[in-house]
């Protein structure tokens, strides 16, 4: 997993002057889970538990190889979660265009409930 491919995305369509990144140093990227489960280090553990699949190869060089690129993707997913925070709260933006008249506000509907 180089994490140097581009398949998924995430796409949303904001408001006018309402897209912001969160405040977090960290507000967009890739989870690599690999960091914390079936890590490159592991491929003999999980080989000693499944070495009845004929799929395994005899060498320890070949399994780590097999391990990374095959079989932990079958375990998970070969396609990392990826994260976006984003801010949400425009509330004095929004207060500025209706004082300002720049933006109605529709009336109240009633509930569908009744």
């Amino acid at each position: 997993m180089s994490g140097d491919k581009r398949y998924d995305q995430i796409a949303f369509l904001p408001r006018k002057d309402e897209l912001t990144l969160g405040p977090g140093e960290k507000n967009a990227g890739v989870l690599n889970y690999y960091k914390a489960v079936y890590t490159e280090g592991e491929a003999e553990t999980y080989y000693s538990l499944g070495k009845g699949n004929e799929k395994w190869p005899k060498t320890e060089t070949q399994r780590k190889t097999y391990y990374a690129k095959k079989w932990r993707t079958w375990q998970m997913s070969d396609h990392l979660p990826l994260f976006v925070e984003l801010r949400i709260d425009f509330t004095e933006q929004y207060l500025k265009r209706i004082r300002e008249e720049e933006q109605t506000v529709d009336p109240p509907t009633p509930d569908a409930g009744g």
